[in-house]
């Protein structure tokens, strides 16, 4: 397991448990940096809009979007999630639901649902388990943490490095981006 701290300016810093490692910051690679700088160029507007309307950080929506489906918005997932978020169908209403590829109608709804996560758990990486493990059903309403994932009955295919449930390497793409997404706002990626 790892431990995490976040910086004021919502930087996620992060070390093993020995205590003689230095802190990191995650970060995209340069392998995958311009198509990611290329997706916040792209839906940029939208994800200023949404994070303004429903109070949730810009980072951490294009966050999301690039461990979701790395900012391509027509995307379907195995279970059926869909669009730029990968959210699931039922999360539309039936007015919605011929809009939900819209890149608009697709990260407005995915915003609101991490709205309501941050409601609760203002921390990124909760938030991120919640998003992708699914709602708040953990202990006391929280987000699946891996020990209480495991005591429902689940596998450990979706337990991380981080404490919470998530497909792997899940948390690891959300902060990643969270954290480059900061670096290419502050000039620095």
């Amino acid at each position: 397991m790892i431990s995490y701290v976040v910086d004021t300016d919502g930087k996620i810093y992060v070390r093993t448990q020995a205590e003689d490692v230095e802190w990191g910051m995650p970060k995209l690679s340069d392998k995958v940096m311009s198509r990611f700088r290329d997706g916040v160029r792209n839906w940029q507007a939208l994800i200023d809009e949404a994070g303004v309307d429903f109070r949730v950080p810009s980072a951490q929506i294009a966050g999301e979007m690039w461990a979701e489906s790395e900012m391509l918005p027509n995307l379907t997932s195995k279970k059926g999630a869909i669009g730029l978020m990968q959210v699931m169908p039922f999360h539309f209403s039936d007015a919605e639901k011929p809009r939900a590829f819209d890149p608009r109608t697709n990260i407005r709804k995915g915003t609101a649902i991490l709205a309501q996560a941050r409601a609760g758990f203002r921390d990124l990486v909760q938030v991120a388990s919640m998003y992708n493990a699914g709602g708040p059903q953990g202990l006391n309403g929280g987000p699946w943490t891996n020990e209480v994932w495991l005591s429902s009955g689940r596998t450990p295919t979706q337990t991380s490095r981080w404490g919470y449930a998530s497909e792997p390497g899940y948390i690891d793409r959300v902060v990643a981006a969270n954290n480059t997404y900061l670096l290419l706002k502050q000039g620095q990626a």
